[in-house]
C-alpha cells in the first residue's frame, strides 16, 4: 500500500529530524560526555544557535501542516477548491526562512559575546546563550505557535464534528440531497458500508488528532513553563523529547509505515518472510476484491455535494456530505485525502 503525502508532511518531518539533531549535536561530536573539559567553542556556538531556532521551527512547520489540513477541509465544505501554489510555497518557505533568520541572529549574538556561550550540566545538556532574552523571546514565540496549533485542533474538531453529524443524518434519513441513486435497484447494503466506512475512518483521524492535542498541550506547558522559570530542570528537557517520539507514533503507525516495519523485523527470517508475503498476496487480492467493489458501488451511487439549508444543520449552509478517501491520508496529504 503507498500513501501520497504532501509537501506540508515532509517539511514537518524534516523540522522535527532537524530539531532532534541538533540536540544530540555534542553527543554526535564525541563531546557530550567530557566532562573534564568544556566542548570546542564553535560546536558549542552553532548547537546554543540552533537548540534557540528549532523550536519556533517546529512549531511553524506543525502549524503549516495543521493549517493545510484545515484549510481542505474548510474549503470542501464551503464548496470551494484548496489553496493553489501560492499558498502552499508560503506554507514550506516561511518556516525555514524564519529558521535561518533566527540562527544567523543567534550566531551573531554568540560570536560578539563569545562569554556568553555555555555549557552548564546542572541546567541542560546542550550548550546554550547565558542571557535572558533569547530562551524569553523563543518561548514566545513558540507559545504563540502552540497557541495557534491548538486552536486549529479545535476548529477540525468541530469539523469533524459536523461531518459525522452529516455522514449520521445522511445514513438515517436518505434524501435527494446527500445520495443520487442511477437506478432504482436495492441501494441499502451500498449506503450502510459507504456510512461505516466514513464513520470508520473519522473515528481513526481523531485519535490521531487527540495525540497531535496532547503534543500541543505539552508544547504550550513548556513554553509557559520556561517563560515563568528559564532553570525549569530536567523534566522540560524529557517533555520536549517526548514531542518527536509523538510525531512518530502519529505517523509511523500508518499501514505502508507498518508494513514497511515487518518487513524489516522479519528480513533476518527467511521462513516468516515466506509467510508474510504468502499472508500479504492473499491480503492484496481481498484489497483488489474491495477496490472492485467500491468501484461497482461508486457506479451505482453517486455521491454529490449540496447546499443544506439554514436550519438543517447548526444554522449554517455547509456541503452535506464529504467523502474521505483514506484516513491515512488526510493528515499528510488533506487535498487527495478529501473530497466532496
Amino acid at each position: 500500500m503507498s500513501i501520497n503525502r504532501s509537501r506540508t508532511w515532509y517539511s514537518f518531518c524534516i523540522s522535527w529530524a532537524i530539531s532532534s539533531f541538533v540536540y544530540c549535536l555534542l553527543f554526535f561530536s564525541g563531546e557530550q560526555f567530557n566532562l573534564d573539559e568544556n566542548p570546542s567553542y564553535g560546536t558549542c556556538l552553532v548547537q546554543a544557535a540552533l537548540s534557540y531556532s528549532s523550536p519556533p521551527l517546529t512549531g511553524a512547520t506543525t502549524l503549516a501542516l495543521l493549517w493545510d489540513v484545515w484549510w481542505t477541509f474548510r474549503t470542501a465544505t464551503m464548496g470551494k477548491r484548496a489553496s493553489g501554489k501560492t499558498a502552499m510555497l508560503s506554507l514550506l518557505i516561511v518556516p525555514y526562512a524564519s529558521w535561518i533568520v533566527l540562527t544567523i541572529g543567534f550566531l551573531v549574538v554568540g560570536g560578539v559575546n563569545p562569554q556568553l556561550v555555555l555549557r552548564d550540566l546542572t541546567i541542560a545538556p546542550f550548550c546554550y546563550l547565558n542571557h535572558p532574552f533569547p530562551p524569553i523571546f523563543v518561548c514566545i514565540i513558540t507559545l504563540a505557535l502552540a497557541l495557534a496549533v491548538l486552536v486549529l485542533l479545535i476548529r477540525l474538531a468541530i469539523n469533524m464534528r459536523r461531518i459525522r453529524k452529516q455522514i449520521r443524518q445522511s445514513h438515517v434519513r436518505p434524501s435527494r440531497n446527500l445520495i443520487l441513486p442511477h437506478d432504482t435497484g436495492d441501494t441499502k447494503g451500498k449506503g450502510n458500508s459507504s456510512h461505516g466506512r466514513n464513520k470508520q475512518q473519522l473515528s481513526a483521524l481523531s485519535i490521531r488528532l487527540a495525540v497531535f492535542s496532547l503534543g500541543g498541550l505539552i508544547a504550550l506547558t513548556i513554553s509557559v513553563v520556561f517563560v515563568i522559570n528559564r532553570e525549569a530542570g530536567v523534566w522540560t528537557d524529557l517533555a520536549i523529547a517526548t514531542l518527536p517520539v509523538l510525531g512518530f507514533f502519529i505517523f509511523g503507525s500508518q499501514k505502508d509505515f507498518l508494513q514497511l516495519w515487518l518487513k524489516l523485523i522479519l528480513w533476518p527470517f527467511p521462513c516468516l518472510r515466506r509467510n508474510a508475503r504468502t499472508s500479504s498476496n492473499n491480503s492484496n487480492e481481498e484489497l483488489e476484491l474491495a477496490k472492485y467493489s467500491r468501484s461497482v458501488e461508486a457506479s451505482d451511487v453517486g455521491f454529490a455535494p449540496h447546499i443544506l439549508d439554514n436550519d438543517e444543520i447548526d444554522g449554517s449552509s455547509s456541503i452535506s456530505l464529504i467523502h474521505l478517501r483514506d484516513e491515512e491520508e488526510v493528515l499528510v496529504s488533506p487535498r487527495k485525502g478529501v473530497t466532496f
